[in-house]
């Protein structure tokens, strides 16, 4: 995902279509955000009959008496757009999210903290996980990240592994400024929408979660020259997938492991009335040097899986010369 949390307000909703006199305001009101969402942002929106899209999302839902019984209208609609990366995020889903903790049965996702391991030859592995959290979770989040890098450098470490085998994805922008130290000068890539106009990704040193937040407190250090090997599984997906993207074209970068997973849609999660979002498929990526990605990511070096990806990595890192 590429961006968190834009609401759609009733000034922007549009119903063509009238809903059921047995729909209760609350679900009708959710029912047709999700449309005018999903016919008005959604990349494949010109392939549907918008009109008997919206005649059968209401049939389906005519006795919801709150909005959450709308849900399995709108997952309807996602499936007749045949794109697999967008989807519905729960208002409860994502109230734990934002908090942290569970929300009656619903459990918050799971926080992983990225790890830094010391390696032979002034070489370091940084495995960075998926991340799906809160705005405190994504401080922690970039500060271990930027405060092992800072460790390293200040150690002479000059060859870094990025492990991002089994990364399944969340919140691409706390990863990628957790590596900024390695990322040198930005746009590090690019949205294309359908009509080929491209939108540079806005990396800033700040939590996305809301506006005018505060920077992080550690500092990336800049290490664009030392020599870094990118490992990549059919796991890494998604926001996985952009990060790993976020190093093609730079010359001192080369990827190691299997093709991914292939969710490679720009994806924008956008409020619907309950607090539910659904994250939407709008177009396509490219690297910084204009690479277009709609398939997989494949790998420089295609290695087997496990220790012999990291084994690869490594082999060649060693015969890099440190500045």
């Amino acid at each position: 995902m590429h961006k968190l949390g834009l609401a759609i307000t009733a000034a922007v909703l549009s119903m063509a279509a009238a809903p059921p006199p047995t729909m209760a305001p609350e679900a009708a009101k959710e029912l047709s955000a999700a449309i005018d969402i999903l016919k008005t942002r959604h990349m494949n929106r010109d392939r549907l009959d918008w009109a008997e899209v919206e005649k059968e999302a209401f049939e389906a839902a005519k006795s919801a008496a709150t909005p959450a019984e709308t849900y399995p209208a709108i997952r309807g609609i996602i499936t007749k757009l045949n794109e697999k990366h967008t989807f519905l995020i729960p208002a409860e889903n994502e109230k734990a999210r934002q908090t942290g903790a569970a929300v009656g049965k619903t459990q918050p996702p799971p926080f992983i903290v990225p790890e830094a391991w010391p390696l032979a030859d002034r070489a370091m592995l940084l495995r960075v996980p998926a991340f799906m959290g809160n705005e405190a979770q994504d401080r922690i989040y970039v500060a271990t990240l930027r405060q092992a890098v800072q460790h390293a450098a200040d150690k002479g470490i000059c060859r870094f592994v990025i492990d991002l085998r089994g990364n399944w994805g969340g919140n691409m922008f706390p990863m990628l400024a957790g590596l900024r130290a390695f990322l040198g000068k930005a746009p590090y890539g690019y949205w294309v929408l359908p009509d080929g106009k491209r939108i540079a990704w806005k990396v800033s040193d700040a939590p996305v979660e809301g506006a005018n937040l505060p920077p992080y407190a550690v500092a990336a250090p800049d290490l664009s020259y030392v020599w870094v090997a990118v490992l990549q599984d059919e796991a890494t997906s998604s926001a996985g997938e952009f990060t790993a993207m976020g190093f093609r074209g730079l010359p001192q970068a080369r990827s190691f492991g299997s093709d991914t997973a292939g969710y490679l849609s720009s994806n924008e999660p956008i409020a619907l009335p309950d607090g539910a979002e659904i994250a939407v498929s709008e177009g396509w990526a490219t690297d910084r040097v204009g690479h277009d990605y709609r398939d997989v990511l494949t790998p420089d070096q295609a290695t087997a899986s496990g220790q012999a990806t990291v084994d690869a990595a490594l082999a060649w890192l060693k015969h890099q010369r440190c500045r």
